[in-house]
């Protein structure tokens, strides 16, 4: 994990998902937003955090504006882009995505992968031109065992002005899934 310190984490242990001691995400009988969150303009992503609009469970991206204020980005339409946390059979992906070399990351979601809660990355030239989402190869690495008494970090990560976006991964945070960056 030492490629992904350089990206600020606010570490606050009582920030997680669900709350209310009934047990992890998959006891909880939440749903996994898989609507796509995009940067708007030639802007990318520099924060990340999980939230939990509703029974869902969703990605929150941040961008600098061009004054140098941090903006975050998450959707609160209940809409139909969305599955199942099943809480024997869900699992969670942590294979790392990388970002090409000349490409910045413009968004992130959430999808289904077999019976995995998996990711993708929006990558685009610095124009916003021949954008694209991007996975990994395959999912493996998994973090072992269901989701049923795993939690959501609901910390920030926020990327440093001074450091370049080069990968994100969902990581396993003692009981938690955490996301995280590559820089």
């Amino acid at each position: 994990m030492d490629n992904q310190t350089n990206a600020v984490t606010l570490v606050n242990n009582d920030n997680y998902i669900p709350q209310g001691g009934g047990g992890g995400i998959g006891k909880a009988n939440l749903y996994c937003d898989t609507t796509p969150i995009l940067c708007p303009g030639t802007y990318s992503v520099s924060a990340v955090k999980l939230v939990q609009p509703g029974n869902r469970i969703a990605i929150s991206v941040g961008y600098y504006d061009d004054s140098g204020e941090l903006k975050w980005i998450q959707n609160n339409d209940n809409n139909s882009d969305y599955w199942h946390i099943s809480k024997d059979q869900t699992y969670a992906s942590t294979a790392p995505i990388m970002i090409p070399e000349g490409k910045i990351c413009q968004g992130i979601r959430f999808i289904q992968s077999g019976n995995q809660l998996a990711y993708l990355i929006f990558t685009a030239n610095p124009d916003g031109s021949q954008g694209q989402w991007i996975g990994p190869e395959n999912h493996d690495p998994y973090i072992p065992g269901s989701l049923e008494n795993m939690y959501m970090d609901t910390n920030e990560v926020v990327l440093q002005k001074k450091y370049k976006l080069k990968g994100f991964r969902i990581w396993k945070k003692g009981n938690r899934i955490a996301p995280g960056f590559f820089i």
